[in-house]
């Protein structure tokens, strides 16, 4: 989920980064896709030490509390490391109000806890500002690439670029958020 910020200095994109932090954790487990042989085992360990490259996240590999991805990310995992509490696969998991199942490379994660927050900036942000703050970044986005290589181009963003690109080649921007919406789900219905 994208969320907009202020950007942290003139002439710098909107600062999207924010941190999740689960209260109250039932599950956390790591998992290592069944293709990739060559993916140091311990990759949490190495994560948590920062002697990771960064990873590229799946297209629309990250998600809240959708049981469907998590039975595809299954399906794709080879090691699964349960470090607390249930497995993914277990009703206890499926439970817990708060599920997170996201993809990486060849890395995979899931966590489930009783409750989110998200903080940005060092503060703690509001839940009933996430939406609004979901949908004033993809109206920036949408701005981003109308104006892109003309004279009011905004600043480079490399999250519109490379984590959000637009189908720039066939220069075609979602019209609204609902068509934004559509698209990332798969639903392209009638354009």
């Amino acid at each position: 989920m994208q969320l907009w910020f202020p950007p942290l200095r003139d002439g710098a994109p909107p600062a999207g980064h924010v941190a999740l932090r689960f209260h109250h954790v039932i599950s956390a487990s790591f998992m290592t896709r069944r293709s990739a042989s060559h993916f140091p085992h311990d990759w949490p360990r190495l994560m948590n030490e920062d002697r990771l490259e960064p990873l590229p996240i799946w297209n629309g590999g990250f998600s809240f509390n959708d049981d469907r991805w998590l039975k595809v990310m299954m399906r794709e995992a080879g090691d699964v490391m349960t470090r607390h509490g249930f497995a993914p696969g277990d009703a206890g998991y499926h439970r817990a109000p708060v599920r997170l199942a996201f993809g990486a490379g060849p890395a995979m994660a899931a966590v489930a806890a009783e409750r989110l927050s998200v903080h940005a900036h060092g503060i703690e942000v509001p839940a009933g500002d996430l939406s609004g703050l979901h949908g004033k970044w993809w109206d920036y986005w949408r701005e981003y690439w109308k104006k892109r290589r003309k004279r009011e181009a905004l600043p480079y963003d490399p999250v519109c670029e490379v984590t959000m690109p637009a189908v720039e080649r066939k220069a075609y921007v979602p019209a609204d958020r609902e068509e934004v919406e559509r698209l990332r789900s798969g639903d392209a219905g009638s354009r």
